[in-house]
Formats: structure tokens, C-alpha cells, sequence
């Protein structure tokens, strides 16, 4: 079995505020673009040709995928750095899978992927929910992204001594060493597995790493015999702990 266990980057945190300036700055111009461009494909019949309206909403969804990038980009150097703090409250992982899974199954379905969750009871655990719900959401769409139809993909929750751990795997081939080595590298693209089609950003790994991080927690990738698993380990947390 084959091991990649990433730990966080040796970023500065000058590295993360130019990050965090640059992104505020994209940010502003890409709205108001995207506004433009709304009012555009909103005009009355006659102002412009079906042409051109096809155009602004060319315009206004690459900026609405570009706006995407920017905000994970911001989330990821935040937690980094230590800007963005923990909203701590008790959350219960299994009653977070079981979310997952549902929302997620229209997508698994449109691509012909068995989609399934598995947990054990078991208590509940301080946490960023919506950040945590980020977490398992970008992992589940990783495995969907990567797998063919046929495959299953299967999210599960288990509870230990000293916190719980929560993976994500499916029925594919694998990576090999090399892509395994930089799976949580933002923007990498893998490209031994092939893709649903759907649009990806390459981040969803690289904030996955960092929303784990920023729990003290670990995340790995393993190729195991029925393919690849993902698993992230979170301590357990008391409400009064910050980061």
C-alpha cells in the first residue's frame, strides 16, 4: 500500500496576506463584472442579438467559476495564516455524512457512480460546521470527479479514542507515486484518472488539507487494492479551543 501523508506548506505569512490582497483586489473587479454582465442577459428582447446575449452569459458564468477560485484561494491562505478564525460548535459527523451523501447524490447519479455513506454513532465533536460540511463536500466531488461510471464511492465516519476518522474512497485504479506526492497541491490536476466532464477548480484538496489543518487535524491518500482512499483525522475538540 502506498502512503502520501501532507503536512502544511512551508508558506510565510507574507506569503498568505499577498494572497489575501490579491484576491480582495480580483475580487471587487470580478463582481461587478459579473453584475454587468447579468444585465446584459437580462435585457429586453431587441437590445441585443441572441448572439450576444449568449456571449454575456459566456462571460458571467467564467466569471462566476473565476469568482469561485478567488474565494477558495482567500479561504485556504486565511486558515493558513491563522486569519480565519473557528466558528466551534458541537457537531455530529455521522449526522454530517449522512448530508453529504444525500446532496451530493444527483451528481453521482447523473454520472452513473454508486454513491453511499457509512458511519458508526458516536459523540459529538467541536468543530467549524460549515467549514468541516466544506471539507467532506470537496472530498466526495474529488472521488465523483475522478471516477468512471460504474465505480462507487463511499464516505464513511468512525469514532476512536482520541478523536474520529473520516474517509472518503472508490473502486478506481489508483495514482501512481508521483501524482500521489502532490494530490493536495493547489490546482494539480491528476491526469491517470479520467474526469466526469464536470467544471473543477484544483483547489478542493488544497482546502481540504487546510480546513483539516486548521482543526489540528491530519489528512492522507492511500492506494489500496479497491482503489484510492482519503482519509482525514480529527482530534477531539473542546468548545473553549481556539486555534
Amino acid at each position: 500500500m502506498t502512503t502520501t501523508r501532507l503536512g502544511r506548506p512551508g508558506s510565510p505569512a507574507s506569503g498568505n496576506d499577498f494572497v489575501a490582497a490579491v484576491c480582495h483586489a480580483l475580487r471587487g473587479s470580478l463582481t461587478s463584472l459579473i453584475a454587468f454582465s447579468g444585465f446584459l442577459t437580462e435585457a429586453e428582447e431587441g437590445v441585443l442579438t441572441e448572439e450576444h446575449r449568449q456571449f454575456a452569459e459566456i462571460i458571467r458564468r467564467t466569471s462566476d467559476r473565476m469568482l469561485a477560485v478567488i474565494d477558495e484561494l482567500a479561504l485556504i491562505a486565511g486558515l493558513e495564516s491563522g486569519e480565519s478564525q473557528l466558528d466551534l460548535v458541537l457537531v455530529s459527523i455521522p449526522e454530517l455524512v449522512r448530508t453529504v451523501v444525500a446532496e451530493q447524490q444527483p451528481r453521482s447519479r447523473s454520472a452513473a457512480i454508486t454513491l453511499r455513506g457509512e458511519d458508526v454513532d458516536g459523540p459529538r465533536t467541536s468543530c467549524d460546521r460549515v467549514l468541516l460540511h466544506r471539507l467532506l463536500t470537496s472530498l466526495v466531488v474529488n472521488r465523483l470527479e475522478a471516477a468512471v461510471p460504474g465505480d462507487t464511492v463511499v464516505l464513511r465516519a468512525v469514532p476512536a479514542a482520541t478523536g474520529w476518522r473520516v474517509e472518503v474512497s472508490d473502486s478506481g485504479p489508483g495514482y501512481s507515486e508521483v501524482e500521489l506526492d502532490q494530490l493536495f497541491t493547489a490546482f494539480y490536476q491528476a491526469s491517470s484518472r479520467p474526469a466526469t466532464g464536470t467544471s473543477a477548480t484544483g483547489l478542493g484538496l488544497a482546502l481540504s488539507r487546510a480546513i483539516a489543518e486548521s482543526h489540528g487535524g491530519t489528512i492522507q491518500a492511500d492506494n489500496t487494492s479497491g482503489g484510492t482512499t482519503i482519509s482525514v483525522w480529527l482530534p477531539w475538540r473542546r468548545l473553549a479551543e481556539r486555534r
